[in-house]
């Protein structure tokens, strides 16, 4: 049959959050598979479906077609592409390319599987829609999991029907819906906040959520379906938000961000989460200072504020990213709170460089 390449190799752009790139995974978790009706990739925690009709059943290695299709090897607008025993023959003009196959029978269960579970008029099961800003809020709690797997809740992502939080126990993001934001429908679950940093890419619609599966899907049919984490342990921090409601609230100046990003070679700590500077803000001013056994940089912004000095050690990395988004604070003894609309973070503060000495 004839196809257009550009939309072949936009249809595989879309599908690659569904593949694994690990030795260790099954060769499967490599390709991309053609039902007749969808292009898709699936591994044991993510599965993306594209509704891409061709007449033949069958699974090649995603790196091989791709490449075939993107790095001009075929690079006619129109290519022919059929079955020829155990190969997918791709032709184009003056150019012929044949990739091997698996027997698509081995696996269409697992991908059937998970098509079943999305709404038909026999299981019962439904789409929810989902609200205008919950990939906005996704992003925006993402980055506060923790990326070591070890950690188990910590690097996952809490959704409800009233919010979405995440933490890695050093920071922590909430993200607020309106109220009846889900129409009333009530549930809660745990992502793989990794699982989510792929699923923002998507305009989704729409949700579904089935047993071990929540399924999400945009306006022109495209499924990203993510495995739920089961029984893991999360910390549920939104109670410490109350803090912020009675502690000293200020703005950071628009360039702090900037400066303290211009102060990470000079930042002790072997780790990102090792890393901290000392701030200091009193009189309308506020000074960063970082050091290291190679040196140290110390630098002063202007900032609204003239009460009691405040003293206090946060990672500077955490505190730049949050400050992409929004550079309104609240800060205690222990905490310090950024907060934007229906965005609050939490950044723990770290014990004091002078108090270490001590």
């Amino acid at each position: 049959m004839k196809l257009n390449r550009a939309q072949l190799e936009v249809a595989l752009s879309k599908v690659k959050p569904g593949l694994e790139s690990g030795k260790e995974y099954q060769e499967q978790m490599k390709h991309v598979f053609f039902d007749g009706e969808d292009i898709a990739t699936y591994n044991d925690h993510i599965a993306v479906l594209i509704p891409f009709k061709v007449d033949f059943k069958t699974s090649v290695r995603f790196e091989d077609l791709y490449k075939a299709i993107h790095d001009s090897l075929l690079n006619h607008e129109e290519i022919d592409i059929y079955m020829d025993k155990d190969q997918l023959i791709i032709k184009s003009n003056d150019t012929k390319v044949g990739l091997a196959t698996i027997d698509f029978e081995k696996i269409d269960d697992t991908l059937q599987g998970i098509k079943d579970q999305l709404p038909n008029d026999e299981n019962g099961a439904k789409w929810l829609p989902v609200p205008e800003d919950f990939t906005v809020g996704l992003g925006l709690c993402v980055f506060a999991a923790s990326t070591n797997m070890m950690l188990k809740g910590f690097t996952c992502v809490r959704i409800t029907n009233e919010d979405l939080m995440a933490s890695d126990n050093h920071r922590g993001s909430l993200f607020t819906f309106e109220k009846d934001a889900f129409n009333k429908e009530k549930f809660e679950f745990l992502i793989q906040a990794e699982d989510g940093k792929e699923l923002v890419k998507f305009p989704i619609v729409e949700m579904c959520i089935s047993d071990k599966w929540c399924h999400f899907i945009t306006d022109d049919d495209i499924v990203f379906s993510t495995k739920l984490v089961g029984n893991e342990e999360f910390l549920n921090f939104s109670a410490v938000f109350k803090e912020a409601e009675s502690a000293t609230k200020l703005e950071f100046p628009v360039s702090l961000k900037d400066k303290i990003e211009k102060m990470l070679f000079l930042t002790a700590g072997d780790t990102q989460l090792d890393k901290f500077i000392d701030m200091e803000i009193v009189d309308n001013t506020l000074t960063c200072k970082a050091s290291s056994e190679r040196g140290w940089v110390e630098q002063t912004v202007d900032v609204d504020y003239s009460g009691e000095k405040i003293v206090l050690c946060l990672n500077p990395i955490f505190l730049s990213q949050v400050l992409s988004e929004t550079t309104t604070v609240s800060i205690t003894e222990k905490r310090s709170f950024l907060h934007a609309g229906n965005f609050q973070h939490v950044l723990m503060h770290k014990e004091h460089a002078k108090d270490k000495e001590d």
